[in-house]
């Protein structure tokens, strides 16, 4: 497990990336004179190279070793962040945040594929747990400190704080990371064709829902707070990565217990919609909000691993391609939900009724996984 813990530098870095943006929009909309909705976009981009990176790049990687593509992928995410530093109009800010999502899309599948290998088999669950908890650790502590630092300064030093920590990723790695014998970065192809498998399809789409709801809304979570008429929202924020670190930690050990990741996923989305629905009543004190901001950060973090863990269990022999595919799956609806969310407040719509539509679309979710948690069908495995 030691050699796991050299992967959390970078998803630390990637962490902090994709979610600091949520907290500088306004300094991001005020230094490029647009709006907070085009300022997401931003957002939008970085989440859909994200998505679509290690796919479209797998046949320039395949010839390469799995440490290799690890530390090439952290060196572009590095100096995508250096450019968005520099970057003196929105159109050059939108070109750098892609190629920052190229190199965290190439990163992040292969780093949980890497951990699953890299661990005990009794472990995995706990390795994929603690992937994710650099990537939520990103967010209780970088992003924070990101906002902070962009409070006291300007928000391109925190792109350039988050770009330090990524290199310290790439020097760790290189260094100390042994041989990965994990294979190679899953071509479309091969991710197109999972989905033949019926259970597959449902995971996905699940996933999908789940990251439009959570990475989606996330993004305008300081318009909402806003909204209820909070005007120092960095408290809230701390409470959702403090869910996530939660989330990250809690479940390798549910999972390694229980051996139920359909049934763990299926309270995760009751609790994520629990958590939307109770965000407007509870507004009215600081305490009552706080709770399902946690409930939210806990569950959204959390369940990406159970969704990894029930693809390994469908099957292990594809579980590269399958994490992988689930990670582009993950950032591509985050991106759909980032610029639908973004529209509809571009349209005026109030920001207190997002969490409210985000919730409807989890009942959707909730409903589509306790078809496939009673399918007795579900044991099926991923034909060779």
């Amino acid at each position: 497990m030691k050699h796991v813990v050299l992967l959390l530098f970078g998803m630390f870095a990637l962490g902090a990336d994709a979610y600091v943006m949520a907290g500088i929009l306004p300094q991001i909309a005020d230094s490029y004179q647009v709006s907070i909705g085009w300022a997401g976009q931003s957002v939008s981009i970085f989440t859909l190279c994200y998505a679509i990176a290690a796919p479209l790049f797998a046949a320039l990687v395949s010839q390469v070793n799995t440490k290799q593509i690890l530390i090439g992928a952290l060196g572009l995410f590095t100096i995508a962040n250096v450019l968005t530093v520099l970057a003196d109009d929105y159109i050059l800010l939108l070109l750098s945040r892609g190629l920052a999502g190229v190199g965290a899309g190439l990163y992040s599948p292969l780093a949980s594929a890497a951990a699953v290998q890299l661990a005990p088999p009794e472990r995995s669950g706990r390795a994929l747990g603690l992937i994710l908890l650099g990537m939520s650790a990103g967010t209780v502590v970088g992003v924070p400190l990101g906002i902070y630092i962009s409070s006291i300064s300007d928000w391109r030093w925190t792109i350039g704080f988050i770009a330090s920590i990524s290199a310290i990723g790439m020097a760790a790695l290189w260094l100390r990371l042994p041989g990965v014998a994990v294979k190679q970065v899953p071509t479309l192809r091969e991710r197109v064709a999972l989905f033949k498998h019926r259970q597959v399809k449902n995971v996905m789409l699940v996933t999908m829902i789940l990251s439009f709801c959570s990475l989606g809304l996330y993004t305008y979570l300081e318009r909402i707070l806003l909204a209820y008429g909070y005007s120092k929202p960095m408290a809230f924020l701390w409470m959702w990565g403090a869910g996530g670190i939660l989330g990250s930690l809690a479940i390798g050990f549910i999972m390694d217990r229980y051996r139920r990741p359909k049934s763990i996923v299926l309270v995760l989305i009751l609790l994520l919609m629990t958590s939307m629905l109770l965000m407007g009543p509870a507004h009215r004190h600081p305490f009552t909000l706080a709770i399902p901001l946690l409930v939210w950060g806990a569950a959204g973090w959390a369940s990406i691993a159970a969704q990894q863990k029930t693809l390994v269990e469908i099957s292990a022999e594809h579980a590269a391609i399958a994490i992988a595919l689930l990670s582009s799956i993950n950032y591509l609806a985050g991106a759909v939900g980032t610029m639908i969310f973004g529209l509809l407040l571009e349209q005026e719509a109030a920001p207190s009724l997002l969490p409210y539509i985000a919730a409807l679309a989890l009942l959707g979710a909730a409903l589509l996984h306790a078809v496939r948690v009673m399918d007795r069908r579900s044991k099926a495995s991923v034909p060779s």
